[in-house]
């Protein structure tokens, strides 16, 4: 990212509208059901310097030293990123085998409360959603993603002059 000159520190996108992108990799404790590693390495072609099965620690103590640089003051409206789901009540697909394994990290929704986001986007299982379906969070935040399939011409916008919105606008 340094290379490319891509930004992925904390940073005030708007008046009083910051972004924060969180690392994350995937944690097999996700799965509630068997917690322990799977047979599947659904990562085999990435190359870790230390153990595969602790990868999803590494990026969280990358997320760390970015949040000491980040303070949220009164008024601000603060977004989370990240690839992996925080949440096990958010979807993803269990046709394939061991799947639960390789679609999230509970400890990023940590991370999350911490900055105290709004709104979190997240990535990888390519099924779309925005929910704030979870009342009982307080404060009660959004989590969405939108997967452009098939090579689709409309994002989809999540804040909009200052206030959150929800709808697609067509990408020109």
């Amino acid at each position: 990212c340094d290379e490319l000159g891509v930004e992925v520190a904390p940073a005030e996108v708007a008046r009083g509208l910051f972004v924060v992108p969180l690392y994350s990799w995937y944690s097999h404790e996700y799965d509630a059901d068997d917690p322990r590693p799977g047979r599947v390495r659904f990562d085999k072609f990435c190359k870790w310097p230390v153990d595969h099965l602790v990868a999803w620690k590494i990026m969280l103590k990358l997320n760390e030293a970015q949040m000491r640089t980040f303070k949220r003051e009164e008024g601000d409206r603060v977004l989370t990123l990240s690839h992996f789901l925080p949440r096990r009540e958010l979807p993803f697909s269990t046709c394939v085998p061991e799947m639960a394994k390789a679609v999230g990290c509970l400890e990023l929704d940590e991370q999350i409360d911490a900055v105290d986001a709004d709104v979190h986007v997240y990535g990888h299982t390519h099924i779309n959603g925005d929910s704030d379906a979870f009342p009982h969070l307080r404060p009660r935040r959004r989590y969405v993603q939108y997967a452009l399939e098939g090579g689709g011409r409309n994002l989809y916008c999540v804040w909009d002059r200052g206030h959150a919105a929800s709808k697609e606008v067509r990408a020109t």
